[in-house]
């Protein structure tokens, strides 16, 4: 993959002007969140990231850890950066990728769904706008997901209690939930092994949601070039002819 000769440029002034590359340090779901992260580091996305930050002034490193631990490691400078969606109250501790002012998803690391899982049989919907037929139970949602504030204000029970989507499902088959939300890649993996026939998906989606790299904003305010070139090699990579050779192996 060639550099494109104003990107090249610019990370020669920024290679010659850092006196140190900068450290970097990525969180991630200490969970499965397949295929995008994974807590050995083989997701797509932790490799999408890995493989971006090359040649960048960046000392880059992976760890993981629960969810609301991540976001709280932001907010404190422990990590400067979580993979993870947009929302409104993220913009006080962290960056986004924009354009004019606006959220560009061009420089997004991936968009995924959310889908309702229920038992077969059971009557649990989600009609676009809100749930119906729960019968007195909650809707199972990992802790820590963005999803779990849509999840309350539809107004539906909500048990965030779960760190996987593996034992929301197990919750599911207990009776103790009308359904789950959680990522369709994910959700499609398990549905091949043990819960194979035991759960199903609903349509409509809940949510279509764009994974972001959300980076501390103490460090976008120190580097604002240099991490505004990351998301722009982040673009080029995800699009690049390497990376889509790399994801054949998830088909």
């Amino acid at each position: 993959m060639r550099t494109p000769l104003p990107l090249l440029l610019a990370l020669c002034l920024l290679a010659t002007t850092a006196a140190a590359d900068t450290r970097f340090r990525l969180c991630t779901l200490d969970q499965p969140f397949y295929p995008y992260t994974m807590p050995d580091g083989s997701g797509q996305l932790q490799y999408l990231l890995r493989e971006a930050s090359k040649g960048l002034p960046l000392q880059f490193k992976n760890y993981t850890a629960p969810r609301r631990r991540c976001l709280e490691d932001l907010k404190a400078g422990r990590a400067e950066g979580v993979v993870g969606a947009f929302a409104p109250e993220r913009q006080a501790y962290a960056a986004f990728p924009l354009r004019e002012g606006r959220l560009d998803e061009s420089q997004a690391l991936a968009v995924t769904r959310f889908l309702l899982y229920r038992l077969p049989g059971s009557r649990s919907q989600w009609d676009g706008s809100g749930f119906t037929q729960l019968d007195g139970k909650a809707i199972g949602v990992q802790r820590g997901f963005v999803h779990v504030d849509k999840l309350r204000a539809s107004g539906a029970a909500l048990d965030d209690g779960a760190s996987s989507t593996e034992q929301n499902f197990d919750k599911l088959l207990l009776g103790r939930l009308a359904g789950v939300v959680t990522l369709e890649d994910e959700a499609r993996r398990l549905l091949q092994g043990r819960f194979a026939g035991k759960i199903e998906a609903v349509e409509p989606p809940f949510d279509r949601t764009v994974l972001y790299l959300l980076v501390a904003r103490p460090l976008y305010a120190r580097q604002p070039e240099l991490i505004e070139h990351y998301w722009q090699a982040i673009r080029t990579m995800r699009h690049s002819p390497a990376f889509k050779q790399y994801l054949q192996q998830y088909r």
